[in-house]
């Protein structure tokens, strides 16, 4: 008996040795090196069609980027015992408590004050701070800067001052290029463990605050759609849908519903992709949804955005803060929520189904394709995001392995059924794909960024990078 005992545990030993030496486990850390080397494979894989054409909008914005902390501890009063949400901004209390609300879930998140007297005094604390940036924001120019790098043809509609038209590439054309009072986005950054008071942030990220008092978006789309015309874009990307919500035109229509006139005649030969952007409220959602994303090919989101539209779609509710560091089966299901939602979406009056879904979150990249769509290269294309998350938050376009780490496990369930099996992490080949139901899925581990240099922008530098590929 204890012969046969003897050879049954070196068995046992022999299969858990063959396991361990299999797959690899968070006891045997993976080479980044090597993972690093696979993604630039894949991404290098495709290269951009010189003669892909995109047209992106609307409107521009100038970015002061500082340290949120600074601006907490300058602006005066306690750090707030409790943190409350509040959907728009009035007074220093409520600024204080929506901050801390975001930062103590690491999630980003933008607010609008009409309090002119605040929004001035915050301006003035962050001109005063000896690391305040300041640069040109707004999705449609953050994503065209991105696209230029590329090398693709593109035509930007936007107010851009004269001296921030040299910061884009000669493939550019920009329509409206003169606008003298640029609208103003305050960026308060913050790093991952950076503590307030009780508070400790869980991840990098940003709050926004911005008091938009001015919008010339008729003019703008007028001319737009004049050259657009003859542009012919392969792809229209459509940013800034939240500051589309606080402005109404001369005529009486609100710039979304200027927005959904151009969207609804535009030729089914030129796709659309809507950035999406967080919502506090659902009227402003409902907003988006009827005027915007029923009119989408492609819509591309962070892990916050992601939830609250889900939920939005299913039962009218909204979701404030979600968790900041997701894991894959979660966002999977969630995609598979959306694309079951929109994929079906009637083809009538310009509305169009969706094909395709990005969602990128700090630890991973997803694309979803529909296979008889257009979209391709999905591999390369969630690659190139991974990989643009690194370089975009380090600063530099070398992805350094020693200055980076990996969040992912070495493994994931493809879903929260138990039937839907599971994903082994391969660091020689680190994008996983496969097929369901007719849709392409593709997952990219992101070698994260040790020492974050930015993070406003980076969901808009990700999302064009990988659009860039499948078009």
């Amino acid at each position: 008996m204890s012969a046969v005992l003897v050879t049954v545990v070196f068995a046992a030993v022999a299969i858990l040795l063959a396991a361990y030496f299999s797959f690899p486990c968070r006891n045997r850390p993976f080479d980044l090196k090597v993972v690093l080397d696979g993604l630039l494979r894949a991404e290098s894989s495709v290269v951009p069609s010189p003669d892909v054409r995109i047209a992106v909008g609307f409107g521009s914005c100038l970015d002061i980027v500082g340290n949120g902390l600074s601006v907490m501890e300058t602006i005066g009063g306690l750090v707030p015992d409790v943190p409350e949400n509040f959907n728009e901004i009035n007074g220093p209390d409520e600024l204080q408590k929506t901050f801390a609300y975001f930062f103590m879930h690491g999630a980003s998140a933008g607010r609008l004050t009409k309090n002119n007297s605040l929004f001035d005094e915050v301006m003035t604390i962050m001109k005063d701070l000896p690391d305040t940036r300041f640069m040109l924001g707004g999705n449609a120019p953050a994503m065209t800067k991105r696209f230029g790098k590329e090398a693709v043809k593109v035509l930007l509609a936007a107010s851009v001052p004269d001296n921030h038209l040299k910061e884009f590439s000669t493939g550019v054309s920009v329509v409206h290029g003169l606008a003298p009072g640029s609208d103003v986005h305050l960026v308060l950054e913050y790093k991952r463990q950076a503590v307030w008071g009780k508070y400790i942030a869980t991840r990098a990220n940003r709050f926004i605050l911005y008091n938009q008092n001015e919008n010339n978006f008729t003019s703008l789309l007028n001319e737009f759609s004049a050259q657009q015309e003859s542009f012919k874009p392969h792809v229209l990307v459509v940013g800034g849908l939240r500051m589309m919500l606080n402005f109404r035109q001369s005529n009486g229509r609100t710039a979304l519903d200027e927005l959904n006139i151009l969207l609804a005649k535009l030729s089914a030969s030129t796709k659309i992709h809507l950035e999406m952007s967080s919502f506090s409220e659902a009227t402003q959602l409902q907003s988006i949804v009827d005027n915007a994303v029923f009119y989408a090919d492609s819509l591309g989101m962070n892990e916050q955005e992601l939830p609250n539209l889900l939920s939005f779609l299913q039962s009218k509710r909204m979701v404030q803060v979600s968790d900041s560091h997701p894991r894959i089966a979660v966002t999977l299901d969630h995609m598979r929520g959306v694309f079951g939602i929109l994929g079906s979406t009637p083809e009538a009056n310009g509305r169009r189904r969706l094909s395709r879904l990005h969602v990128h979150t700090l630890a991973y990249q997803v694309i979803m394709a529909a296979r008889n769509s257009t979209w391709k290269n999905s591999m390369a294309a969630a690659a190139k995001s991974a990989l643009t998350a690194n370089r975009h938050t380090c600063g530099s376009d070398t992805v350094d392995a020693g200055t980076a780490t990996l969040l992912t496990d070495e493994s994931f369930a493809n879903g929260a059924r138990p039937d839907d099996g599971r994903t082994w992490f391969d660091p020689k080949n680190p994008v996983s794909c496969w097929v369901e139901d007719g849709i392409e899925v593709c997952v990219a581990p992101v070698l994260v960024c040790t020492r974050v240099v930015q993070t406003v922008g980076g969901g808009d530098n990700v999302s064009a990078a990988g659009l860039v590929l499948q078009i």
